[in-house]
């Protein structure tokens, strides 16, 4: 377990020291929270996944997106949720720009009304022993990201759904169609 948690710090300050943050696809992200059903922490948790996905590309760090989508589902399961559903889709921000909309639902315990808006920031939970840094990290990635976080809204009599938005960097990645074609050069041989 310690050499677990030493290897996650040491990836996610390794990806956070780089210059440059990568290109991610949508299709990579998913399969990062995919794979994150193995994870012994989320055992018992049915992860509902989107069946068509957008071909999109973020700007970002791979570590911190995962940990971010790793903290929500972590998040629903310690509230007793037995399913989360993460759903994808682009919407139009205000400023007319394409973003991701990340939508995770669970059906786990309601959220009291009073701390819904406090969710997010530094210490805010009502969960018995719990610390309210999960979604504060979650919101800090988003922003970090140039994103926006949500109010989690309560689900009614089960459960939450937590959202967040994440600029997208381009349309879609260049393919190799479409990228400009190097110009090879055919030198003669030299007689030596």
């Amino acid at each position: 377990m310690v050499h677990q948690n030493a290897a996650n710090v040491s990836e996610i300050l390794n990806d956070v020291l780089s210059p440059h943050p990568g290109t991610l696809s949508l299709h990579r992200i998913i399969e990062d929270v995919d794979e994150l059903r193995k994870d012994p922490y989320l055992k018992g948790v049915r992860i509902h996944l989107p069946n068509e996905l957008p071909s999109h590309y973020i700007k970002g760090r791979r570590i911190l997106i995962r940990r971010m989508m790793k903290n929500l589902l972590l998040n629903a399961q310690q509230h007793g949720a037995k399913n989360v559903h993460v759903n994808v889709n682009v919407v139009t921000a205000e400023d007319g720009q394409n973003h991701l909309k990340i939508t995770v639902s669970n059906d786990g315990k309601p959220i009291p009304a009073e701390i819904l808006p406090q969710l997010g920031n530094k210490f805010a939970t009502f969960r018995e022993g719990g610390t309210g840094l999960g979604l504060h990290f979650v919101r800090k990635v988003v922003q970090y990201h140039g994103g926006q976080w949500h109010p989690p809204l309560s689900n009614g009599a089960k459960g939450a759904t937590f959202s967040l938005t994440l600029p997208i960097a381009n349309a879609t990645r260049p393919s190799a169609a479409n990228m400009p074609k190097r110009r090879t050069q055919v030198r003669p041989l030299r007689k030596v």
